[in-house]
């Protein structure tokens, strides 16, 4: 008996993993070997299609398979092999048999119609593959507008197969029309828009060898203005008798004032409110102007920005702010107004630099010394930063870095010179491929120099807690903290962030998270006082315009400084 059990039990495991295999796998594809490219090609783009097929309700099941032999030539021909033999089996194991033949090759390749055009991409002796001499036409036909600047472009292939040989026979066939320039370019249907601004996007020349690829280039970046909603291009059927092509832009504005809202509820700010008017095109040169109101429980403000493209170059922009706010936090009360001008360059991809100077009169009251004082505070500021997130609300790969310093100058002499600086960052990983699972970190670092922190104004110096630093501490309690309870700030700050985002369904996502860090009395963080962390979990909700943000996050220690065991957060967009 054990020598039946010896025997027959394997057989009876083969034939069970066989049995999981085959329900796995309803077609198997024999004749070829399954280490090959070739077999790859077939799983990926005949087995695996019916696999997954769904059939209309009612219909018989025998039709699933209808049409997998033809697929499979199809499949063949596409790698070079057009003499294939294919058998399909129906029975309890569905069965696709392929014997594919030679494989054929190229023995020449030719151009019709057009000379002194090389052709890239495919040559004699090249397997005969449908991808490898489609490529090679697409570059064909960008060569030979870009070296004849031909208005008209044709372009075909023709293979002639010679079973005999196992061979065809490439011929790419050009029909050309005759050779043409760009000639003048004219706007219609932005009245608002400046014509010389419009210039600014037009990517070619008069004169230029005609490209139809710049026609699209232009229209791209007329589009990516946010002026325009709408590009059409009208050409003439063929150019003048001087091979001349003159174009003309029909465009759509879009609407140039817009009303932004926007609300939040925080359980250490208070339910908070934006509104916002923007106007885009404010002198017809892509010039934007905001006016803002916001606020919460903590802070208010009203607010005018202006900015100014194309600065006195290109790549440069010039912005202009001017706001009027109140704080009233555990740590200071202020009343101030302050006005800055920064100019930010853009250096080479996503990558911009800015220099800035600013005034902000401020009165503030410590609410640690009981102390009021006035400030009038000139500074000056540089920036580098880089930023190539593929969505600013939701971003999912990419990421963002900055770099600012700004020195400060009390011109009443109640604060010392000081220093500013902040370093902070964030990236994404994608965990798998559908970017339904990603990985979020973030790191802020800051440091003030020069004079103690009793000599820096209160809202200057760092400190660290509350929805968009350290969550599950509330506003400014991971910090140094006064007798009296009231957060006194410091002179350096850390903070550092992960979370794990995924989608349960479409429109709804979880969150699971943890945050880190706290400001410091010292110029640089010495973790006098500990290091503070929060946890926590969210939820998502995705709409058109950014999730909806819903954050529950627990303090995990120095509880004794926190106001309550808990922060619960709601607003528009991931927290970074």
């Amino acid at each position: 008996m054990r020598v039946f059990y010896i025997l027959v039990l394997p057989v009876l495991l083969v034939w069970g993993l066989a049995a999981v295999a085959l329900a796995q796998e309803p077609v198997r594809l024999d004749g070829v070997a399954p280490d090959t490219p070739l077999y790859q090609w077939l799983r990926e783009t005949v087995i695996e299609k019916y696999k997954n097929r769904k059939l209309p309700e009612g219909a018989e099941p025998s039709i699933r398979y209808a049409g997998i032999r033809r697929d499979a030539e199809k499949a063949l021909h596409a790698k070079g092999y057009y003499n294939p033999e294919i058998s399909f089996t129906e029975a309890t194991q569905n069965v696709l048999k392929v014997d594919a033949g030679p494989l054929y090759t190229i023995a020449a390749v030719n151009l019709v119609g057009i000379g002194d055009v090389a052709v890239e991409g495919v040559a004699a002796g090249d397997a005969l593959e449908a991808e490898k001499v489609l490529t090679a036409q697409k570059k064909l036909a960008a060569a030979i507008r870009k070296e004849k600047c031909v208005f008209r472009l044709k372009l075909r292939n023709e293979v002639v197969l010679d079973h005999d040989s196992h061979s065809a026979e490439v011929s790419f066939v050009a029909d050309a029309g005759q050779p043409a320039v760009f000639g003048e370019t004219g706007f219609e249907g932005a009245p608002y828009i400046d014509d010389k601004h419009l210039r600014r996007f037009v990517k070619y020349k008069t004169g230029d060898c005609w490209d139809a690829a710049k026609i699209e280039a232009t229209k791209t970046a007329l589009i990516g203005t946010g002026l325009i909603s709408t590009v059409n291009e009208i050409l003439p059927e063929a150019p003048d008798e001087n091979g001349v092509v003159a174009v003309r832009f029909v465009l759509r504005e879009t609407a140039r004032r817009t009303l932004l809202l926007g609300g939040s509820f925080y359980t250490d700010e208070g339910p908070g409110l934006t509104a916002e008017w923007r106007h885009r095109n404010f002198f017809g040169s892509g010039e934007e102007l905001s006016l803002s109101l916001n606020g919460n429980f903590l802070e208010q403000a009203a607010g005018a920005v202006f900015a100014k493209p194309y600065f006195l170059r290109d790549d440069q922009k010039l912005k202009l702010s001017s706001t009027l706010g109140r704080e009233d936090t555990d740590a200071y009360e202020k009343l101030s107004f302050k006005n800055t001008a920064d100019l930010e360059r853009k250096l080479s991809g996503k990558m911009t630099a800015g220099l800035g100077t600013g005034f902000e009169i401020s009165r503030i009251r410590d609410e640690t010394t009981l102390v009021s004082r006035n400030f009038a505070l000139f500074s000056l500021s540089g920036q580098l930063g880089f930023d190539d997130r593929d969505d600013k609300l939701d971003p999912k790969r990419g990421m963002f870095f900055k770099l600012r310093g700004e020195p400060n100058l009390d011109l009443f002499g109640e604060a010392d010179p000081f220093f500013k600086s902040t370093i902070e960052g964030a990236t994404y990983f994608e965990l798998d491929k559908s970017r339904n699972t990603i990985l979020a970190v973030r790191g802020k670092l800051g440091s003030i120099l020069g004079g103690g922190t009793g000599n820096i104004p209160a809202s200057k110096r760092f400190h660290a807690g509350g929805s968009g630093s350290v969550r599950g501490f509330g506003y400014q309690e991971a910090g140094p903290i006064a007798a009296n309870g009231d957060p006194l700030g410091g002179r350096s700050v850390l903070e550092t962030a992960a979370e794990l985002r995924f989608k349960v369904k479409e429109k709804i996502g979880g969150v699971v998270f943890v945050d880190g860090g706290g400001a410091y009395d010292a110029e640089f963080p010495d973790f006098q006082g500990g290091y503070y962390i929060g946890a926590g979990v969210g939820a998502r909700y995705y709409t058109d315009f950014g999730p909806l943000r819903f954050d529950l996050a627990v303090p995990l220690n120095n509880r004794d400084q926190t106001q309550r065991d808990w922060q619960f957060y709601i607003s528009i967009g991931q927290a970074f």
